[in-house]
């Protein structure tokens, strides 16, 4: 049995796991298209204001991959998947055959169009990857940068303040809805994290969003938000939100709604096809529908499942 995982992170490492307690041998390939061995998403914030070093982002170190027979495959990325043939095509052009395949490619940013703001504008960053940090803290510390704006008042754009403040950053946070942390909390919870920002020098600002970006010389200097106001900033973080990442699946079977749709053993509409973590719409057994939970348990849950199944233990 040839396994082929698309992904390296919490959930291909718990399917990985899964396997090889039913499938000693069969070989196991992990293929990403991140250089970085694995990392915990949740500790970014940690790498960016300094409290964690680079090293200690693992949570599976080389020896885990060699213990469980894992041939890994970093930089490079997967773009094209045949179901019929089982194959999957990688940039470089290499094909990988598979008898069982997992989608674990996780979640896109959501960028929002803002006037005058392109994809290679200098200043603007979002935050989910480990890349995005890094660059982001080469250019705080190439650009002396002492000031923020983050479009985004959710868990990842927190997440990113965190970060900032602890670097000693004064950091603007703005946000769509009447209060941050909407999904998460209510009103008055909402409004004592409001007040324990303004503790560390935050300014948030709520009900309104940036419609343009001025830039000069390709770098961001200014932004005008709905309201009309003006910020004077040279780094822009964009925290809005993360989409599932269905663009192996384009033009392919594999049926997707928001994310990749997936029945109680983590199996696509297509036999042999499986997908976990924030790529995936799974069961909720709350609303019993099918739901895109794009957190580390679930995705760690997801993964295992979908290895039980994949070696052959029927497990829902």
């Amino acid at each position: 049995m040839q396994y082929l995982i698309i992904g390296n992170s919490v959930a291909a490492v718990h399917c990985v796991e899964a396997i090889r307690g039913a499938d000693k041998e069969g070989p196991i390939t992990i293929i990403s298209d991140e250089e970085s061995l694995n990392y915990s998403r949740p500790l970014l914030s940690y790498y960016l204001g300094g409290r964690v070093a680079e090293d200690r982002l693992g949570f599976r170190d080389e020896a885990f991959y060699q213990k469980h027979k894992v041939d890994l495959i970093l930089g490079k990325k997967a773009t094209g998947l045949d179901t019929k043939k089982r194959k999957v095509s990688l940039a470089d052009g290499t094909r990988l055959t598979y008898d069982r395949l997992l989608l674990s490619v996780g979640g896109v940013p959501i960028v929002p169009s803002i006037d005058g703001l392109r994809h290679d504008t200098t200043g603007g960053f979002t935050f989910i990857q480990l890349q995005e940090a890094q660059r982001l803290i080469d250019y705080i510390e190439r650009e002396s940068i002492r000031e923020a704006v983050v479009l985004g008042g959710g868990l990842i754009g927190l997440k990113a303040v965190e970060g900032l403040v602890e670097r000693g950053l004064q950091v603007t946070v703005i946000e769509l809805m009447d209060r941050i942390l909407a999904n998460t909390f209510d009103r008055e919870a909402s409004s004592i994290i409001e007040e324990r920002l303004s503790t560390h020098g935050c300014t948030v600002i709520t009900g309104d969003t940036i419609e343009r970006a001025k830039t000069r010389g390709g770098k961001i200097r200014q932004l005008t938000l709905k309201s009309g106001m003006e910020i004077s900033t040279s780094l822009l973080v964009i925290a809005v939100g993360v989409r599932p990442n269905l663009a192996l699946v384009k033009g392919t079977p594999v049926e997707t709604d928001r994310g990749i749709v997936v029945n109680q053993f983590m199996e696509t509409n297509v036999p042999h096809v499986y997908a976990a973590g924030d790529c995936a719409q799974g069961l909720d057994f709350l609303s019993k529908e099918n739901a895109v939970i794009a957190i580390w348990p679930v995705a760690a849950r997801q993964g295992r499942v979908a290895g039980l199944n994949m070696s052959g233990s029927q497990t829902p």
